[in-house]
């Protein structure tokens, strides 16, 4: 069956919304529900603080290019899973910026192996 979720491309780099924010979209996944999977597209948001650290919400699959564009922009400080639907990188960012916060919803703690660093 054909996914009918549309992409906005360009996928994995950084699009500019105003000055210090940026959208970076990203490939559709799956979530798996009771009797279902549901597709959705994938779609983060950057914001460069004062400071120059990086505030990245709902985290996308972050791919090399994507990595030196971030690190390019600042020090990636903070990493944000809002809701049980937006955590599916959490994991793979914390490991690339392991001296980054991570602030996830209650019950997300349980899925990371690092939950002590984990922030609700």
């Amino acid at each position: 069956m054909k996914c009918s979720v549309k992409l906005y491309e360009p996928l994995y780099t950084l699009k500019a919304i105003d000055e210090d924010i940026w959208i970076v979209d990203g490939e559709i996944v799956e979530m798996n529900f009771k009797i279902t999977q549901v597709p959705f597209s994938t779609r983060m948001t950057v914001v460069r603080l004062e400071n120059n650290d990086l505030w990245i919400h709902s985290p996308i699959h972050l791919t090399p290019q994507l990595r030196s564009e971030i690190d390019a922009l600042g020090h990636v400080k903070h990493i944000v899973a809002p809701n049980k639907l937006h955590y599916v990188y959490m994991e793979e960012w914390s490991q690339a910026y392991p001296d980054a916060k991570l602030w996830a919803t209650k019950g997300l703690e349980k899925i990371f192996d690092n939950s002590s660093s984990i922030q609700s």
